[in-house]
């Protein structure tokens, strides 16, 4: 019978098993365990036994409940238990324990994690945390994207952010600073910072600054944009701040045409998927006035010597509003320039007798130069010389002159006479060459004086002085 009755005890609780298992804050704060099982249909069950291990401490409690099929425990934060329940009957013989329940008691712990920087040379994480209006603490968690914090106190508000610095301690990131109320009573459970959106980046690759342009002019503006951890919404374009275009699609570019002249400070702003801008460096371009057309070189070209000058001379350019006049010594050049005019004609005064000079002219209209014109060329001839062994001869109502021919660039000779060897005046002019000359137009028996001068356009060189009666 007795072995009977200790079988029957063994088997009187038939399934052992956590109904529901719930957590309900105390005044301790620590967690409250609810268990429950099924009651054992057997007519002599005086009561169950409850067996908790302390995992943590290893000790093991045990806890007569009665015939009551549920209990609860105030269980330590941060312990982990075992538990299991018997039953026994009025002979005071105790079944075998149920299977064991585990429950794993939760630490008074706030969790804070943040998502991992996006930058490869992350060396430490540091979370700063703090009571609102107090000055923060800061744990350095390395590499971990979570930390747990104990000694919170309940029903104050905190306030976290996190920062992400390299090895050399420099700052590579930030998160957005959150804040949270510590419960007074249940899990303190957890808080994620949020990583802060970074500002897109932008460049303006053209056009560059200082540029210039000339009106109605096309500028291309192009620009290249990146977001670190999100994507670009639009690159928008600026004249000053006036938008131009926003483009959305890379290569991000616009072209602005009919651009009149002025100065101008373009720009480009990207703006990422969260809304986050940033603008360009702003750079300024200059649209300059057409400039007008060149007029056409001067044409008939002329240069001649004029006593001790050469004068140039041309046909007018349309358009021109001065003129420039050059010269050589040279066909081939180098050419100096003399000067400016708005006339077609100018007055070269610093030649040398005997040289050849090579003459252009360049147009001009408001500073917008022609090409320039055909060469000429003069040469400014030297006076020629003084004839030689001159001689007069009276004959019958006649004085005949002879003379020597001494230069070779005579064009003409002058004939003068004097009645008294002081005042003269021209009686003939004879061809280059003429060597003789009768003077008819004489009274008889009067002495007369002569002299005889080779010309050309460089001057006159006159003989010496002779004189003659007629018979």
């Amino acid at each position: 019978m007795a072995s009977m009755t200790c079988w029957c005890v063994r088997q009187i609780i038939r399934t052992v098993s956590f109904i529901s298992l719930c957590l309900v804050q105390a005044s301790s704060f620590a967690a409250e365990i609810h268990l429950s099982w099924d009651a054992n249909p057997e007519p002599d069950i005086a009561g169950y036994k409850v067996y908790a291990r302390n995992l943590t401490a290893s000790s093991t409690s045990v806890f007569d409940v009665g015939n009551e099929t549920s209990a609860s425990f105030a269980a330590t934060d941060g312990v982990s238990y075992l538990f299991s329940v018997t039953a026994y009957n009025l002979a005071g013989l105790e079944s075998a324990p149920s299977t064991e329940v585990r429950y794993d008691a939760p630490a008074d712990q706030l969790t804070v994690s943040w998502d991992r920087s996006i930058y490869s040379s992350v060396a430490q994480y540091r979370l700063s945390y703090a009571p609102l209006n107090q000055t923060a603490q800061q744990l350095v968690a390395g590499l971990n994207t979570s930390i747990s914090l104990s000694g919170l106190q309940r029903g104050s508000n905190y306030y976290f952010y996190v920062e992400a610095f390299d090895s050399m301690g420099r700052k590579l990131d930030s998160w957005q600073q959150v804040s949270a109320l510590m419960p007074l009573q249940g899990l303190l459970g957890s808080v994620h910072v949020p990583r802060a959106n970074l500002a897109p980046q932008i460049a303006l690759n053209s056009p560059i600054a200082g540029a210039n342009y000339t009106a109605p002019a096309t500028i291309n503006l192009t620009a290249t944009a990146s977001d670190l951890d999100g994507t670009i919404r639009s690159v928008d374009f600026y004249r000053g701040s006036t938008r131009l275009y926003s483009d959305t699609v890379a290569p991000y570019a616009y072209t602005w045409t009919g651009v009149a002249a002025g100065s101008y400070q373009v720009s480009a702003i990207a703006i990422d998927s969260q809304g986050a801008s940033t603008r360009s460096a702003i750079i300024t371009v200059n649209v300059n006035a057409p400039l007008p057309s060149a007029p056409p070189a001067p044409m008939n070209i002329t240069a001649s010597g004029v006593g001790g000058s050469i004068v140039v001379g041309w046909s007018a350019s349309t358009g021109a509003t001065s003129y420039f006049v050059e010269r050589s010594t040279s066909s081939a050049g180098a050419y100096t320039r003399l000067g400016t005019t708005q006339t077609t004609q100018w007055t070269d005064s610093t030649v040398a007798a005997g040289t050849t000079y090579f003459y252009r002219v360049i147009a001009s209209s408001n500073g917008v130069l022609s090409l320039p014109s055909a060469s000429v060329s003069a040469t400014l001839q030297s006076a020629p010389a003084a004839p030689a062994y001159l001689t007069a001869v009276g004959g019958k109502a006649q004085i005949n002159l002879t003379w020597r021919d001494m230069s070779t660039n005579e064009s003409s000779f002058i004939v003068t006479r004097s009645m008294d060897g002081v005042v003269f005046s021209e009686v003939a002019i004879l061809n280059a060459n003429s060597t003789s000359y009768r003077d008819t137009s004489i009274a008889p028996r009067t002495r007369y004086y002569y002299t005889v001068a080779a010309a050309n356009s460089a001057g006159k060189s006159f003989s010496g002085t002779v004189t003659a009666k007629a018979r």
